[in-house]
């Protein structure tokens, strides 16, 4: 009870998990839309593709996450979360308008460097804004939640291309929307907490 009566009197918290929500669910599509639209381009080397993009990914989280987290260090947790959603936004949006593998590739740097920044920067604000005799729950919690999230993305990616009659291009659209939509919220979040102070 008093976990629950916590939670509720942190609207910040609630909020920043729903929106970080949205982005993980964006995010699986590396695993799902991504090697769909390589196939969709050329089913023969598709998933080839596919495995050099994911050896892209690897490759720019190792060598490029102290870089990133260098250049961002004077960023709130909030502001590089929202920074590392532009990456996405960009990164998968660009997807639609791909019809050729070098695009692929530049769109996994993108979206890797959004990576980098989401994935270090969302636990740091939760943990920040959750308190202390609570982090251990709130930690067991939320990567549950975001999973479940994980989870259900290449569902609703396969209804989409199957809306669009296999069109799989036109999926990225829809993520892109969402996208869009939390970046705003997260700019929103941002200001709020300018005006009236984190909910510590």
């Amino acid at each position: 009870k008093s976990f629950i009566k916590s939670l509720l009197s942190k609207p910040n918290l609630i909020i920043f998990s729903i929106l970080s929500i949205m982005l993980f669910f964006v995010f699986s599509q590396f695993t799902f839309g991504i090697p769909r639209h390589a196939a969709f381009l050329n089913p023969e080397t598709g998933p080839k593709i596919y495995g050099t993009l994911m050896t892209e990914n690897a490759l720019i989280v190792v060598f490029f996450t102290t870089i990133v987290l260098g250049i961002t260090s004077k960023l709130s947790s909030i502001k590089s979360v929202i920074a590392g959603s532009i990456f996405y936004f960009v990164g998968f949006g660009m997807l639609f308008f791909t019809y050729n593998f070098e695009l692929m590739y530049l769109s996994a740097f993108l979206w890797s460097i959004g990576e980098i920044l989401i994935s270090t920067n969302t636990n740091v604000y939760l943990m920040n804004h959750t308190p202390v005799n609570h982090r251990g729950k709130f930690n067991a919690i939320f990567p549950i939640i975001r999973k479940v999230g994980s989870g259900a993305s290449p569902l609703f990616a396969g209804y989409i291309i199957t809306y669009h009659n296999g069109n799989v291009p036109s999926m990225w659209i829809y993520y892109s929307i969402i996208t869009l939509v939390s970046i705003a919220g997260l700019i929103y979040l941002n200001f709020y907490e300018k005006k009236t102070g984190p909910s510590e």
